[in-house]
């Protein structure tokens, strides 16, 4: 990635029955990958996932840091689908685009 290793950036992906556009579906799984395992980190990561789930409607996320993720390979292992990135220096407009990614994948189910 090519961002400034001092800016607090989340990746977002998508997994479960949702992002396979299968019909029927009760949640929305969504995974929060955070840089390094910081307060700062952490607390950003929370705020995200408390956004996404007041933005998007049966929301599900989970949260891991990099590391965590790697060893459990989540990402590979749940076949996510990635929907970009959250940063704190535009979070506003990430999550608008992100809330627009999670639209287009319902709009591919109905």
């Amino acid at each position: 990635m090519n961002l400034q290793r001092n800016e607090k950036f989340i990746q977002v992906w998508g997994f479960g029955s949702f992002f396979r556009q299968q019909l029927v579906f009760s949640d929305i799984d969504m995974l929060l990958v955070h840089e390094g395992n910081s307060r700062t980190a952490r607390f950003f990561a929370l705020r995200c996932r408390n956004t996404v789930r007041e933005k998007i409607d049966k929301a599900d996320v989970c949260i891991l840091s990099e590391r965590s993720e790697r060893e459990f390979d989540f990402i590979a292992q749940s076949r996510a689908t990635f929907l970009g990135l959250v940063q704190g220096a535009s979070f506003d407009l990430d999550i608008q685009n992100l809330v627009l990614e999670v639209t287009k994948f319902r709009l591919r189910v109905m």
